[in-house]
């Protein structure tokens, strides 16, 4: 399944690369050759359901478009502890400059998505269907989960 980013999602966005840089990085700026190229790794941190890679691409494209983003998982599969899940190429700068917008995105979405699977797999594995028949008079028999 393919998923489109949004104009809206491209503004929240846009707006939280604002708020994360502000006027820039000037430790970055001071220390780090504009011409340094490099890679860097989305590495789980621990098990759970990866979200949110889908946006990795348009947040480095928002810094510089020459970074690029490699996926090597999908959006909603498990990952173990030490999993890299994406990678980014490019100017080092602009790697350094999205890196915690990035993250923002991954950790919040992929938070969710690991909870609401939790949930999920607690009330899929409880819920045995049976059948409960009343025996008064009047009353049919009902479906209930358990």
């Amino acid at each position: 399944m393919d998923i489109l980013v949004s104009p809206q999602i491209e503004r929240l966005i846009r707006d939280s690369l604002d708020e994360d840089i502000g006027a820039g990085d000037l430790a970055t700026m001071a220390t780090i050759s504009a011409e340094a190229q490099g890679k860097g790794l989305f590495r789980a941190k621990k098990d759970g359901v990866v979200a949110g890679l889908v946006l990795l691409d348009r947040i480095f494209y928002f810094i510089d478009p020459k970074v690029q983003v490699r996926l090597l998982t999908k959006d909603g599969t498990s990952v173990s502890n030490g999993t890299v899940v994406a990678e980014a190429l490019g100017p080092v700068r602009a790697l350094l400059l999205a890196e915690r917008t990035a993250l923002n995105f991954l950790q919040r979405l992929s938070g969710t998505a690991t909870l609401t699977r939790k949930l999920v797999d607690a009330v899929t594995t409880r819920a045995k269907p049976r059948r409960d028949c009343a025996r008064w008079k009047n009353t049919p028999c009902a479906w209930a989960a358990a």
